[in-house]
């Protein structure tokens, strides 16, 4: 997609039988989780040479690269595995109580992962000190996406138990603490299932509910200008457009 133009520009098509759940993009490749638990590396300039590697049963709920890659599961786990073998995990780093549905690399030692309805919690953790979190704080809601701004800046989105005031959240990390700057009123009226960032531009989807007449929306985000002054106030200038 280009966000500039706000277009669809392309898309690769799997052959892999089962859903997929979740990309990520390092460099040249991209890699994919699945609901079977296989990870498949693409390079999209050459989409015939897929790696597949199968890393057991549990569906795959989150995936981030650096010099690791961090991968969640719905069985509360996260893993950390080495690209170069990919086999069996280097570090398990414990302490969801839900599925771990959202993963983003700080710097090539730090991390923060986002867990389910039951869990809810944003947790920082090192790892040269996997054993146990840095940090945790309870957004009361569902944590659907997890997207770095700066080194201590990032935005979180949510789903079950958000309301349309909060679904998409600043936060900063300071004093070895978790703080809100604010969360932004979004046009999303179900949960946002899906997003993700490039620079300064998010991108967050929501799906539809006939049900309860929400219609499904893509949003694309701008948080090129920001200063703590104006992610601290409470004006809702708006931030979006919308592509339906």
């Amino acid at each position: 997609m280009d966000v500039n133009a706000e277009r669809f520009t392309h898309g690769i098509q799997f052959e892999h039988s089962t859903t997929r759940v979740i990309d990520h993009m390092n460099d040249s490749e991209i890699y994919t989780g699945f609901r079977s638990g296989a990870v498949i590396r693409t390079d999209p300039r050459d989409p015939q040479q897929d790696k597949i590697v199968q890393l057991g049963s549990e569906s795959i709920t989150s995936l981030a690269i650096k010099q690791l890659i961090a991968i969640g599961n719905n069985q509360n786990q996260l893993l950390l595995f080495d690209p170069r073998k990919f086999k069996a995990p280097v570090a398990e780093l414990t302490g969801h109580r839900a599925g771990v549905t959202s993963i983003e690399w700080l710097d090539d030692n730090h991390l923060i992962s986002g867990g389910g309805t039951i869990d809810r919690c944003l947790r920082l953790w090192c790892t040269k000190a996997p054993e146990t979190p840095k940090m945790i704080a309870d957004t009361k809601s569902q944590v659907t996406g997890v997207h770095k701004l700066d080194q201590q800046t990032f935005v979180s989105t949510h789903g079950y138990n958000a309301t349309m005031n909060d679904k998409v959240r600043l936060w900063s990390i300071r004093d070895r603490k978790f703080i809100c700057l604010r969360p932004y009123k979004s046009p999303h009226e179900g949960r946002i299932v899906s997003s993700a960032m490039s620079n300064s531009t998010l991108i967050t989807g929501s799906g539809d509910n006939p049900d309860f007449g929400y219609e499904s929306k893509m949003c694309v985000w701008n948080f090129a200008q920001r200063t703590s002054q104006q992610a601290s106030s409470s004006s809702q200038s708006r931030r979006y457009s919308v592509i339906r």
